[in-house]
């Protein structure tokens, strides 16, 4: 751990002299430092902080009183600070310290190496800012955060033995950080959402009854994810004839946040049960030896958002190539966009299809509108298709769509993908997470790149955010 300790400094040296030591640390996290110090006036203090040529930073204004603990964040990993010290009186007189040097600690071990690639200000929404992602190596899994250098400020590896991280995301108290994680090898029930503060002390986990891919944390204090059902004994249709096979299909469950009995789990959604249409044979994807050993996985969900403004749920189902909404209270099937079953009709082009995606995910969706990374059909000699980023507007009362945006990605994106809004005011640039190539770019509108970074190989990015600022990021990723 590095730990500075100046004695004698002087810290409030406006103050007649009498400055109490001033200890610089190393946080529970990468990227975090714990400052102490006792001023021999009351009042309220602030830390300022820089590396050699860039901005000063600030800390918030820290309680009044003469003990004095404040928390930096946003460190690069490594890399040497200097730090100094102001408190502000009752009378509204500043005092500061002398400067020191500290030196950040090195990031977490296990996490990708990332390189900034192009980086245009001009182009970017802010020039500043961080980005949250997850990430997935062949040993290793975790979640953390870069500046626009593409340098780490925040890491924390998944702890759990065998399990990945799905999906990151910003607390909505805007001073924390969840993860989901579940079995890599999808066999073992062990799956959980955990909350992490961004000084890295405070930790709650919350057990998710057969959790995988993606929960959302609401806003009266639950957490509801997507899950697994099972039926060992399930008959469908295949190739003309009534067939029994173990199959799974994906659920929605509910629980309080920090639970930890997984049988506390109330579901709202079970797709055996509330989905109007029978299990059906999706083709290549509907293999006892696929994605989930043992089982003919019908549904794959991989996404699942919640809306605040009408209550309820939209969930994404790969396998089947649509997005279904359901109704919070009620666990109703309120309407399917795209597959076999579409409801929707496209008002630029009616009775096509050309315009739904294809085996897709997606992360964003507000009011009537939402963004999906459209996988599309793995490529073959005769249709060389590529991935696309797709912007809809829905009209759900007339059970129409217009695709509003779209932009090809050049590749197919056979692993994840994730693209949203930026959540800056005003601000029409995308981000993007290419995940089979670790890749995380900013775009404008027409496909410019402002920012991009790319992992080491191996490593696959999961799902990002923009942290406007990671000391008060209330809001970041949810609907305004």
């Amino acid at each position: 751990m590095n730990r500075i300790v100046v004695v004698g400094l002087g810290v409030l040296s406006g103050c007649g002299g009498g400055g109490a030591d001033l200890e610089v640390s190393d946080g529970a996290v990468p990227g975090v430092a714990e400052v102490h110090f006792t001023s021999k006036k009351e009042g309220i203090a602030r830390v300022y902080y820089s590396v050699s040529g860039g901005p000063e930073q600030q800390t918030p204004p820290s309680a009044s009183g003469t003990e004095h603990d404040v928390t930096l964040l946003g460190l690069k990993a490594g890399m040497t600070y200097t730090v100094r010290v102001e408190v502000e009186g009752a009378n509204g007189k500043i005092t500061s310290s002398d400067e020191i040097e500290f030196t950040a600690g090195p990031p977490s071990q296990g996490m990708p190496i990332f390189s900034l690639e192009e980086s245009e200000p001009e182009l970017m929404c802010d020039p500043g800012g961080y980005f949250l992602f997850g990430f997935i190596g062949d040993a290793a899994s975790g979640v953390g955060i870069l500046d626009r250098d593409s340098q780490y400020v925040w890491t924390v590896p998944n702890e759990e033995p065998g399990a990945q991280v799905g999906r990151p995301r910003p607390g909505r108290d805007g001073k924390s950080i969840l993860w989901n994680y579940a079995d890599s090898e999808r066999i073992e029930d062990l799956a959980a959402v955990v909350r992490l503060s961004m000084d890295g002390k405070t930790r709650t986990v919350t057990r998710t009854l057969n959790g995988h891919h993606d929960f959302v944390e609401l806003p009266d204090g639950k957490i509801a994810w997507l899950g697994y059902a099972f039926d060992e004994a399930h008959e469908f249709e295949l190739d003309g004839m009534m067939v029994t096979a173990p199959v799974a299909v994906d659920t929605i469950h509910e629980v309080e946040e920090g639970t930890s009995d997984a049988a506390a789990a109330s579901t709202v959604f079970n797709m055996f049960e509330d989905y109007p249409h029978p299990v059906y044979n999706t083709g290549n994807n509907f293999r006892e030896s696929g994605f989930l050993p043992g089982y003919r996985e019908f549904s794959h969900g991989n996404s699942i958002a919640y809306l605040e403004h009408d209550d309820s749920y939209l969930i994404m189902l790969r396998w089947i190539s649509a997005l279904v909404k359901v109704d919070r209270a009620t666990g109703a099937f309120v309407w399917q966009m795209g597959g076999v079953q579409n409801e929707f009709d496209d008002t630029d082009n009616p009775g096509s299809d050309e315009n739904l995606f294809f085996e897709p995910h997606f992360s964003d969706a507000w009011s009537d509108q939402l963004f999906v990374f459209n996988n599309g059909p793995k490529p073959t000699p005769n249709n060389p298709s590529t991935s696309r980023l797709m912007r809809y507007t829905l009209d759900e009362d007339g059970r129409t769509f217009t695709n509003t945006w779209s932009y090809d990605t050049g590749d197919y994106e056979n692993i994840l993908g994730d693209v949203r809004r930026m959540g800056i005011e005003g601000c029409d640039n995308v981000l993007v997470s290419f995940s089979g190539q670790g890749r995380i770019a900013e775009l404008t509108p027409d496909g410019r790149v402002a920012w991009s970074t790319a992992g080491s190989l191996g490593y696959v990015t999961t799902r990002v955010y923009y942290l406007p600022d990671l000391y008060d990021f209330t809001g970041a990723g949810y609907p305004q």
